[in-house]
């Protein structure tokens, strides 16, 4: 895979690049989550309409765990 020339290294790269944004895109996506269920018990009055929300984004904070522990796994099936 890597020789003395450096090649190979690349391909390295380019597979840890990504596999660190899809771990980044799943932080982000548990920080939006975590916004909006903050935002519907702050902002909203209607018992429905908050319940709608703080479903929506503990389902957004589901997700972005889901593509953190994806990615997690991808690097460490790369590593053995």
């Amino acid at each position: 895979m890597f020789d003395s020339t450096g090649e190979g290294w690349g391909e390295f790269y380019r597979a840890s690049r990504g596999s660190h944004s899809m771990k980044l895109s799943g932080f982000l996506l548990l920080l939006a989550g975590g916004g909006i269920v903050l935002a519907a018990v702050a902002l909203l009055t209607s018992s429905l309409s908050r319940t709608g929300f703080v479903l929506a984004g503990i389902a957004v904070e589901v997700l972005g765990l889901a593509l953190v522990a994806r990615s997690h796994l991808a690097e460490q099936g790369d590593r053995v």
